[in-house]
C-alpha cells in the first residue's frame, strides 16, 4: 500500500484504487462507490 502515484508504464502494476476527488492528470478515473464516514465513540 502506498500514497505515491504509480507510473503504470514503468511498473508491473495494472490497477490502482485511490480515494479523493479524482484529479490525477494522465489517469482514467472511474467512480466505484460513495463512502460514509461516521465518528464512533
Amino acid at each position: 500500500m502506498s500514497n505515491r502515484i504509480i507510473d503504470f508504464d514503468a511498473s508491473n502494476v495494472d490497477v490502482a484504487i485511490r480515494i479523493g476527488k479524482g484529479d490525477w492528470p494522465g489517469l482514467r478515473v472511474d467512480f466505484l462507490m460513495r463512502q460514509a464516514i461516521a465518528p464512533i465513540c
